[in-house]
């Protein structure tokens, strides 16, 4: 049974670590992230802030919140672009000047995701 809990620790050199999911491995193993500090208090409050920035719409929440471009392209990592698609993302927003986001259908390689429809959604 996996262990639960909040990972900290206090080092032999009285230092505090904490270790958090950073991310994982293209065949789904975890990456560990680490932070030290000098207190448990400091090291709580640092993997609050860590543990709040993984996962799927976590991560894209804060891509949102610190993206500085005009365009931002958010996709799943096993994403497969055409060497136009830099082309093709831009040209629909100048084809719809009005638009704040556009979604685009794609065609899936992975056999199991392969055939399923994507869902629409209506804009607010």
């Amino acid at each position: 049974m996996a262990r639960r809990g909040e990972n900290i620790h206090k080092r032999k050199d009285g230092r505090w670590e904490g270790r958090y999911i950073k991310a994982r491995t293209p065949d789904r193993r975890i990456c560990w992230g680490y932070i030290y500090g000098t207190t448990y208090a400091e090291v709580k409050q640092r993997l609050i802030h860590k543990k709040s920035e993984y996962g799927g719409s976590r991560s894209r929440n804060n891509a949102l919140l610190r993206c500085t471009g005009d365009i931002l392209c958010i996709a799943d990592d096993d994403m497969v672009y055409t060497d136009t698609y830099r082309e093709d993302i831009i040209s629909e927003f100048q084809k719809h000047p009005e638009a704040d986001a556009l979604v685009f259908n794609v065609t899936a390689l992975n056999d199991e995701r392969s055939g399923k429809p994507i869902e629409k959604y209506s804009v607010c």
